[in-house]
Order: C-alpha cells, then structure tokens, then sequence
C-alpha cells in the first residue's frame, strides 16, 4: 500500500528528474546532518555485522570518486578486525616496443594509475566489507558489473564474498580470485598495461554514476563535491523509496532561517526521466 508520503516524495523527484525545481533543490532540515559521522550512523546504524540482506540495501553516494574514496576509507578504519592488503602486479604491454619509454613508465608508475573500471593497484580489505564488482563474473548467478557483497574470509588469492541472489533474502557465497585487466586506450603517450588483481573496489559509499541500477532501505548522500552531470540529483536520491529514510551531509552550505539548504541539480533541457 503507498502512503501519501510516498506519493509526495515521488512527486518530488519527478520534479527533480524534469527540471521543474530548477537549478537547485531545497533539501529540508529533516534530511540534513551535520557530520560524517552523523551520516555514517544513520546509514549502518545496524552496525557492520548485521545480515547480509540487511547491510546491502545500504549505501552511501557522492558525484566525485576524492569523496567516495575518502569515505570508504574511513568506514573501514571503523570495522574491528584485521586489515589485509592486496597489491597487484602491473606489466606494461605494447605491440610496438618503442610506442613509450619503458624508464618513464616503470612498474611504479603504473601502479599510481586506476583507470575507470580497473582495481586499484592497493586494495584494503577487512571482513565485514561491503565491495562491489567491477566486471561480469557469472552473470547467469547475478554475479555481475556492480554487484555489492560483503566480504566473509579473506586468504591470500582469494576473496570469500557474500551477496543476496535475485530476489531473495538469503545470502550465498562465492570466491573472487585475481583476474587479468588490461588498459589498452589511446594516449598520447601510448600507455597500455595489464593488472592482474581482484575485480573490486570498497563500496560502503559509491559515486552516483556507478550506483545505477541500485536500490536501497537506508541512503547517505555526501555533497561535499556537488553534483556536476545531468541527472546525479535525482539519481542519488531514487535509490531509496521513502524520503524518511534519506540523509544529506554538506559541508560548507548556509541554511537559510527555516534550517533548509540548496543543492545543484544539473538537468539538460529536453530529457526526460519517466
């Protein structure tokens, strides 16, 4: 049954989505908090070692992957258990032995690169992590590109993961082994190298790109970096039915007299979102 609040803030979001709020939206004072740590508690406030079905329909979002990274790291600094670090093993490749300098671009410097879709070349980890995959690994099982998982044992070439399959509640469990990725676009530079690691990345908080596709009970949107593409505004906050399960931390915002802040919301005239 919907309840008219429901309708309201469907409403509310179609508005957002076609433009009709204009450029900004007014985020009330109900919504807000006034810290990280606030936001981080309302999300988890189940804490880490909750269910599976529980602790994948929350998330956190942010435009900007400084953000998402800043807070993935410090929720893990949170969780009580031992920290593991997986490193990969970067090679440069290239059919034409003289399209780059080999000294310029050592097996250091590829590790400093992430290229969109690639691991990091260093990846922590602890148990009771939330990852997300970042390539299909078997999709007829739903294990695919953006897939959440908490993650249960860790070894040294394996990750054991723990993710809902389909619609049920019940958590299943699978292993991710290191695989090859390769970086083969054209730059200047004629860059391309290979990486061999584990296809995933934190994901207590994602950017709102990447979050697509995804639903959740409890949402975080940290706007420290504001929203800079058409439709992130309402993006970010249709991952959650219900508005009273939603809340915005930005840094930085004045509220006017009644406690209210603004947020950019950026719609390219013409597209409309049913």
């Amino acid at each position: 049954r919907v309840i008219p609040a429901e309708i309201q803030f469907k409403d509310w979001l179609y508005s957002i989505g076609t433009g009709q709020v204009g450029d900004s939206v007014i985020i009330p004072l109900a919504m807000r908090v006034n810290s990280r740590q606030e936001l981080y508690t309302f999300v988890f406030n189940t804490g880490f070692d909750a269910p599976v079905n529980q602790l994948l329909k929350r998330l956190i979002l942010s435009p900007t992957n400084r953000i998402v990274d800043l807070i993935n790291d410090e929720i893990i600094a949170l969780i009580d258990s031992p920290e593991h670090v997986y490193l990969s093993r970067d090679n440069p490749t290239s059919e034409n032995p003289f399209a780059y300098n080999l000294a310029d671009y050592d097996v250091v410097q590829l590790n400093r690169l992430t290229p969109i879709g690639m691991p990091a070349h260093n990846i922590k980890l602890k148990v009771g992590a939330i990852i997300v995959l970042l390539q299909n690994l078997n999709t007829q099982k739903g294990l695919c590109n953006g897939t959440r998982m908490i993650v249960r044992r860790l070894h040294q070439d394996l990750i054991e993961a723990e993710t809902i399959s389909g619609s049920s509640d019940r958590g299943i469990r699978i292993g991710i082994c290191r695989v090859r990725n390769s970086y083969k676009e054209l730059r200047p530079d004629g860059v391309s190298f290979e990486r061999f690691q584990f296809p995933v990345r934190v994901a207590f908080c994602m950017t709102i790109t990447k979050a697509q596709g995804q639903t959740c009970e409890r949402l975080g949107i940290d706007i420290s970096d504001e929203p800079f593409a058409h439709g992130q505004t309402y993006t970010a906050f249709s991952r959650c039915r219900s508005g009273e399960n939603i809340r915005v931390f930005a840094p930085g915002k004045i509220p006017d007299n009644n406690g209210n802040i603004s947020m950019r919301n950026v719609v390219a005239r013409g597209i409309r979102f049913d």
